[in-house]
């Protein structure tokens, strides 16, 4: 009676961990949010700017953000890449000209940080 009892809770606990190995593969993305000023990207100030169900989602809607702001007045975008450059004048631009601001995004699943590990 014991070893069926064992047997049974046995069973029950690895069925347990078989579904939720199963269910933490399927992770959700964030879309990760990156602004620098001019080139100098280590000190990006990045932060999470939505999570979405999959890839194709996070996607599409860092597609639409690029684009959108790539419409504003002195912004030039680069949908592909995932950038958006202010610049401080209209064009035509100097070919050594600065932009102000730098804008990345990229989409990561919901288990990778780009910050890097958190501090004790």
């Amino acid at each position: 009676m014991i070893r069926r009892l064992c047997r049974s809770v046995l069973l029950s606990f690895l069925c347990v961990m078989f579904l939720t190995t199963s269910t933490s593969a399927e992770s959700a993305w964030v879309l990760w949010g990156a602004t620098s000023a001019g080139w100098n990207f280590q000190d990006a100030d990045t932060t999470p700017s939505g999570a979405f169900d999959t890839k194709r989602e996070c996607e599409r809607v860092l597609s639409q953000t690029v684009t959108q702001l790539g419409k504003l007045l002195n912004h030039t975008a680069n949908r592909e890449a995932g950038v958006v450059f202010t610049w401080h004048g209209k064009p035509p631009r100097p070919s050594d000209e600065v932009p102000m601001l730098v804008q990345s995004w990229q989409c990561l699943p919901d288990t990778i940080d780009p910050r890097g590990p958190k501090g004790k």
